[in-house]
């Protein structure tokens, strides 16, 4: 019977700091995420179905997602679905997951890969402001808590909120909440070293000015051309890394309307594979933007990794 995994099984298979290392040893080992297969998207009354397609070395696997858009009920999860994962050798489906606990590892994963080697360049305690208060949200701080664990301290996480709610919970650490457009809130993206942004917002969040000269900044809130999370000016004053170029110019807004209104120059990008393979430096004196549009390959290299942590939790054989 082809095991079927849930949210909770997959929390318990693959903590955050895991998955991170098996999205940058993937890059390292070669995976290119150029000739990754295109994602198909499905217009829908309240968002999009979206079918994510990826061979990875020895797994084939397909993720089939609903993504909701502005007119989706609040209580209603903005993103649901489900994951396959097959042998590529056989072509047998051998796993089935929760999409959407996939895409929150996943995504939280690529992210923490991405600026980890500039993070590791230092090791002053660190600031954290998150945008939004979700799935997404709590995921990012939840690696970057993991990930960085006994390197660097993390002295303040922050959630910006439009409305007065609690904070996610997070692990290890006590985090608060501020209203968007207060001092409070101000001061804290002034300070803050990491921002992380996982709205639906399609206007820029906040203006370049509000971050300092050496944030490192997150957006992974969008995968359309014309929605954006950040303005243009912060990208042309920054180091710019995606997942891979030419799909950052077709689809992540961030970077599109910065390279239409002249801020910022196509072959200033900075592919995520360079970044981790260290053929390029994240520069510790300028702000460093890492923009996510989420891939297919990326799902597959966490689908993996977490069947095999099933298989050798069940002594089933491995892929």
């Amino acid at each position: 019977m082809i095991p079927q995994l849930s949210a909770q099984d997959i929390a318990a298979l693959l903590p955050p700091e895991h998955a991170v290392a098996a999205i940058a040893e993937a890059l390292r080992d070669g995976v290119d995420p150029a000739i990754d297969a295109r994602r198909s998207a499905l217009d829908l009354t309240r968002g999009q179905l979206l079918i994510m397609p990826s061979e990875v070395r020895s797994v084939i696997g397909v993720k089939l997602v609903t993504v909701g858009g502005q007119s989706l009920p609040p209580e209603v999860p903005r993103i649901q679905g489900t994951f396959v994962l097959f042998d590529a050798r056989t072509l047998r489906p051998v796993s089935i997951m929760d999409g959407a606990a996939l895409t929150a590892v996943r995504t939280a994963a690529v992210s923490l890969a991405a600026i980890l080697p500039r993070l590791q360049t230092e090791s002053g305690p660190l600031r954290v402001l998150a945008f939004g208060s979700g799935a997404q949200a709590a995921a990012h701080v939840h690696a970057l808590t993991a990930a960085l664990r006994r390197r660097r301290a993390i002295t303040d996480i922050a959630y910006a909120v439009r409305t007065d709610r609690p904070a996610p919970a997070t692990p290890g650490a006590a985090p608060r909440t501020v209203l968007i457009g207060t001092p409070e809130y101000e001061s804290a993206l002034g300070a803050a070293d990491v921002v992380f942004c996982t709205t639906t917002s399609a206007a820029p969040l906040f203006g370049s000015a509000m971050v300092g000269d050496r944030a490192v900044i997150v957006a992974v809130g969008s995968h359309l051309p014309d929605e954006r999370e950040l303005d243009g000016a912060l990208l042309g004053r920054s180091q710019v890394v995606v997942e891979d170029i030419g799909t950052a110019l077709a689809e992540a807004g961030d970077v599109v309307m910065a390279v239409e209104e002249g801020h910022l120059a196509p072959d200033r990008l900075i592919s995520m594979a360079d970044a981790v393979r260290g053929v390029v430096r994240l520069d510790p004196s300028r702000p460093v933007v890492f923009k996510s549009t989420g891939m297919s390959w990326e799902d597959v290299v966490i689908g993996e990794r977490i069947h095999r942590r099933w298989s050798a939790r069940e002594r089933q054989p491995a892929l």
